[in-house]
């Protein structure tokens, strides 16, 4: 290892974490540790080498992680995470590595970026329905948009193999559709 940002997610999680990850497939989950989470909402993605909360939204590298867990700057949680794994370097911090991805990270990297989008969305959804004290006023646009959002999310998140995959496609061919019908 060369870098701070090339240290495994899963052994920076158990050095400034601790708490306990589950195996699941390809990755693994654990309770977030930045919200009460009774159930593992947080996914390790080894393979991506990064982080994300399903409920918080909360996520990133391990550099971000020691940042959120610490409360330091970026150039602190290098240093941190440098010094802890015994990791020298020369010359200042990079701060842009461009590596080639394979096509399963780029695909992870997709869908985890749809999930995203698409709770943003349902959150920004939420907010408008709250101006509406008469549900009869909510325009029925919102209505739909915000059900279009959650059977996506339910097919990303519960579906099976080929649901999570249309489901994907159907996100990313819209690239952005739903927020654009909201606003």
């Amino acid at each position: 290892m060369t870098s701070a940002k090339e240290v495994p997610i899963l052994n920076v999680w158990q050095l400034y974490i601790g708490t306990e990850i589950k195996p699941k497939g390809h990755s693994h989950w654990a309770a977030c540790p930045f919200h009460a989470d009774k159930t593992p909402s947080l996914n390790i993605s080894s393979g991506l080498n990064r982080w994300h909360c399903f409920s918080c939204g909360e996520g990133g590298s391990g550099v971000d992680l020691v940042m959120r867990a610490k409360g330091l700057g970026f150039r602190e949680a290098c240093c941190q995470i440098e010094k802890d794994f015994s990791i020298s370097r020369d010359g200042p911090i990079q701060l842009i590595t461009v590596r080639k991805k394979s096509p399963e990270q780029i695909l992870e990297f997709q869908y985890f970026g749809l999930i995203d989008l698409l709770l943003l969305d349902k959150k920004a959804i939420k907010l408008q329905l709250r101006v509406f004290s008469d549900p009869d006023q909510i325009p029925g646009i919102l209505v739909h948009q915000l059900g279009k959002i959650e059977v996506t999310l339910d097919e990303l998140l519960m579906g099976n193999i080929e649901e999570k995959a249309a489901a994907l496609v159907r996100g990313l061919k819209g690239n952005g559709q739903y927020r654009r019908d909201v606003s």
